[in-house]
């Protein structure tokens, strides 16, 4: 037989009081539609909430990456 137990409660203590966590927010309007990590649903980059908070700097961003050359070693020669 297998036994489990889970105790869960509320803090009553003065910090927890002053410094209550949010459960669940809503996300501001610019940001639905976006994702903080989308690559984990299959989208792409580009649907990052970062795109949706700095999408000029986020251009810049990518097109200096497209610039850079590879930088991948070259295979070992034998």
């Amino acid at each position: 037989m297998k036994v489990s137990w889970q105790v869960t409660g509320i803090r009553q203590d003065a910090y927890a009081n002053a410094h209550r966590t949010v459960v669940e927010e809503e996300k501001p309007e610019r940001e639905r539609g976006y994702y903080l990590h989308p690559e984990l649903y299959g989208q792409p980059q580009e649907k990052s909430v970062e795109w949706a908070r700095h999408p000029a700097l986020m251009r810049r961003m990518r097109t200096a990456a497209e610039k850079q050359p590879d930088t991948k070693p070259a295979p070992p020669k034998q």
